[in-house]
């Protein structure tokens, strides 16, 4: 069932009670839950988290918030279906800011039916969202410390003096002796890498700097392979990224249920290799997706 429509057999909703104000924070990257939550109790408020859509909704119902920072691509539903469900007529009125790093005509234009307000993330967010929860809520946001905006931007794993030109490689292992082995010679092709150690850190940091070409692991924390494929397959701005994946297991690829299918169809990785590695073959495909960034860079140039 679509988690828009309303269903009568739902009970009705009351009205948020006297007290602190509830805010719901839905996000799957739990670096922003983290940083977004003690920032939000430091202004008096009661924070309740949700780490997928289906979650966010779930809470909802249970203690229905004042105010809601939802993300867009989130696993189970997304949040824009999120909004729909939260928004309805039928239940109490909230505010709700969406925190993406989308700023497409598309999301504006959505974000803009939809009423909600629309916040790009980066680590000057919480400037916008601190400003719009104190107006909107009748509290008082904190100052905005340095200490605190230092904590954000090592959360962001932000690379600074990166060329904006050149090719650019995302390396995604949480195996160090692997990052170790693979980053230097990755480098020797005269591309700026980057790296990060898990599913989530790697769609945030594909999201984020726009790699030609992505070099992952399969089996790995916070999601794996599968969740980061899914998440950069439904972006727009990333579902493009060739993505080669570097696993030991040989299950990987096969086609053995419908969300594989989905995934290793038309969606998934540009093709798999598996350990143990022949650096040459590895190297020789990332020179192909290399080439072909410098041949529709000079394209463009022209």
């Amino acid at each position: 069932m679509n988690p828009s429509q309303h269903n009568e057999a739902e009970p009705d909703f009351a009205e948020p009670t006297k007290g602190p104000p509830k805010i719901l924070i839905a996000d799957d990257d739990p670096g922003v839950v983290r940083v977004l939550s003690a920032r939000c109790k430091r202004m008096g408020a009661e924070v309740i988290t949700a780490s997928n859509g289906l979650l966010a909704i779930l809470k909802a119902k249970q203690d229905f918030p004042d105010f809601v920072i939802v993300d867009i691509n989130m696993p189970e539903i997304d949040g824009f279906n999120v909004c729909d469900w939260l928004l309805d007529p039928g239940r109490p009125r909230l505010n709700v800011i969406v925190l993406t790093g989308n700023q497409d005509q598309e999301t504006l234009e959505r974000c803009d039916a939809l009423g909600t307000y629309h916040v790009l993330k980066s680590s000057q967010a919480w400037e916008t969202i601190g400003s719009i929860l104190s107006r909107e809520l009748g509290i008082k946001a904190p100052e905005y410390d340095t200490r605190a905006q230092q904590i954000e931007k090592s959360l962001e794993k932000k690379t600074t003096g990166v060329p904006s030109d050149g090719p650019r490689i995302l390396l995604v292992e949480d195996d160090k002796d692997m990052l170790r082995f693979l980053e230097p010679r990755l480098r020797k092709l005269g591309a700026t890498v980057f790296t990060a150690e898990n599913a989530v850190d790697g769609y945030r940091m594909a999201s984020r700097e726009l790699p030609n070409v992505i070099i992952s692991d399969y089996l790995m924390p916070e999601g794996g392979g599968h969740y980061m494929l899914w998440r950069l397959r439904a972006n727009k701005r990333t579902a493009g990224i060739p993505v080669l994946v570097v696993t030991g297991d040989t299950s990987v690829g096969k086609k053995t249920t419908l969300r594989d299918d989905d995934l290793f169809g038309f969606g998934g990785p540009t093709k798999i290799f598996y350990k143990p590695l022949f650096m040459d073959d590895l190297i020789e495909e990332v020179k192909k997706h290399l080439s072909a960034h410098s041949g529709m860079a000079k394209t463009a140039a022209s």
